[in-house]
């Protein structure tokens, strides 16, 4: 298959690239600058798989615009599909509305119209959404599956975890309208991924300043920053990144995944079970890891959650914390020289 992905310099986006490549399928990749194609390039010749086909095709406008994609998405020959992914986005940000929402929300309608008026041989788009367009903050139901979505509106004044979490389910109820209005040719799979990390493959030098933020947790760990007190992980949820970008290239080519939603999430987790992960398997730290005796950072009575959907239809085998947390810190050091 020939693809489009955008967001290929991301951490997700990244694995999604090599495990494109790994099964010779034809990449394109967006990227605002032929600088940024160019280092995208140059990374995946030196990390990924050889004879991979892989060129870039630069977006250097707004992608909230109407139009933005409108040349991205026209190739000879043309593309079979499409995976549209997103970073992280740093904490620092001051206009939440105009640098989260808008990019996710109206940068999802703007691909589904561009794809629609110039791919007309698109058969499938697979969109990146997160568990955070699935958990509830104010109550949790018996169990969380893909028929729960998050109940959080948009309001200034929100902090960033709650904005992506409006912008994620806005973005995914958006493109299921679509469908629903537009009757396009393709169809839309949404892969709701967990908290994440794992081996780095977008940048073959970092330090934490620049490393992804999904991975800066243990970084952070790593070099001991956290002997107060552990922080909390978040959702409560995690997935090695690897799973992750798997489920989005799995939806390509699974009979069943075509407008679906996907819960993928392995398991519960706190940063008490990777410290004890690096205890036990005596990983290499800058100096010795938290004691023992921090209390959990995760409360006792934790929501349920089923991901059977994505095992069932996209054949995930999800990996161990264990196995995740020794490739992420093997990868950080060589990242560190």
């Amino acid at each position: 298959m020939k693809i489009l992905l955008t967001g290929a310099s991301g951490c997700v986006g990244s694995h999604v690239l090599h495990e494109l490549g790994r099964r010779g399928h034809e990449v394109v990749v967006t990227a605002d600058s032929a600088t940024k194609g160019e280092d995208i390039l140059r990374l995946y010749t030196k990390l990924g798989t050889k004879d991979t086909r892989l060129s870039y095709v630069v977006i250097d406008t707004n992608i909230a615009q109407k139009g933005a994609f409108d040349a991205a998405v026209q190739s000879n020959p043309p593309f079979d599909a499409v995976i549209h992914t997103h970073g992280h986005f740093p904490p620092d940000l001051k206009d939440l509305e105009q640098d989260v929402l808008r990019p996710i929300v109206d940068g999802t309608t703007s691909l589904l119209q561009s794809i629609k008026a110039h791919a007309p041989q698109v058969r499938r788009v697979i969109l990146m959404s997160s568990t955070a367009a699935i958990i509830r903050s104010d109550s949790h139901p018996a169990m969380y599956d893909e028929s729960v979505w998050n109940n959080t509106s948009y309001q200034p004044g929100l902090d960033l975890e709650s904005v992506y979490a409006v912008s994620t389910t806005m973005a995914e109820k958006t493109a299921f309208m679509f469908l629903r209005k537009k009757g396009p040719n393709f169809s839309v799979t949404t892969i709701c991924g967990s908290a994440h990390f794992g081996p780095v493959v977008n940048r073959d030098r970092a330090d934490k300043a620049t490393v992804d933020p999904c991975d800066r947790p243990i970084w952070e760990l790593i070099e001991g920053n956290y002997e107060a007190a552990l922080p909390p992980p978040g959702s409560h949820l995690w997935t090695d990144v690897r799973d992750v970008a798997l489920a989005h290239v799995q939806a390509l080519e699974a009979p069943e995944a075509p407008n679906q939603r996907f819960l993928v999430a392995a398991k519960h987790y706190d940063n008490k079970k990777v410290v004890q992960i690096m205890r036990d398997e005596r990983l290499q730290l800058d100096s010795a890891p938290p004691p023992t005796d921090h209390p959990i950072d995760s409360p006792a009575d934790l929501f349920k959650f089923d991901n059977t959907k994505s095992v069932r239809i996209l054949g995930l085998n999800y990996r161990s914390l264990q196995d995740s947390v020794k490739d992420t810190v093997q990868s950080i050091h060589q990242l560190r020289g």
